[in-house]
């Protein structure tokens, strides 16, 4: 906890347990970072992502600095939480069974570019609180691919709508449409 210096990746690292970092730097320098447990960023510790890919099989709990450059974050465990406000480049998590993601209650994630949370036809992803009737928060900034999931206490903080298709809505969502598309109609100037 007490590094203040950076280090470099120059090749891809696999960890079999988790990844902790709570001081200095880690740089991963465009190499890709896979993670069969959770990844922390304590309050000391920075991960700059450039535009790596990091895999985790675990939680992502970040607490200190995250630099996503134009990184991309794979989530693809079972019962995964994201813990902490992050702001990702690109932030993917792809099931064919079911599954749920947890969002902590209160905190906010923000994606700049790619947001893609799908699961299956009969097999839905759940996207849920840590704490059953609190709001998590997401703000998605780019291109939003969005299916077969079952969603609960979210507040989408964009603008326009989080438009989902083959989802369900299980309550407690704000800002959010299970319709598949968006339109918006004006009605004839008569009638307003």
């Amino acid at each position: 906890s007490g590094f203040t210096g950076m280090v470099t990746l120059n090749s891809d690292l696999t960890i079999t347990g988790g990844l902790t970092i709570d001081g200095g730097i880690l740089n991963l320098n465009n190499k890709a970072l896979n993670a069969n447990s959770y990844i922390l960023i304590g309050v000391g510790g920075n991960l700059y992502a450039t535009s790596s890919v990091i895999t985790l099989k675990g939680n992502w709990l970040n607490y200190g600095s995250f630099n996503a450059g134009t990184s991309t974050v794979i989530l693809n465990g079972a019962n995964q939480i994201i813990y902490g406000n992050t702001t990702f480049y690109n932030l993917t998590k792809t099931v064919t069974t079911a599954d749920t993601l947890y969002f902590e209650a209160g905190k906010t994630q923000t994606i700049f570019n790619n947001l893609t949370l799908q699961g299956a036809s009969g097999n839905l992803l759940a996207l849920r609180s840590t704490q059953n009737g609190s709001y998590w928060y997401i703000n998605p900034q780019g291109t939003r691919n969005i299916s077969f999931v079952d969603i609960r206490d979210s507040y989408n903080l964009n603008s326009i709508k989080l438009v989902t298709t083959g989802s369900v809505d299980s309550g407690n969502n704000n800002n959010v449409s299970f319709g598949g598309s968006e339109c918006v109609c004006l009605s004839p100037l008569w009638q307003r």
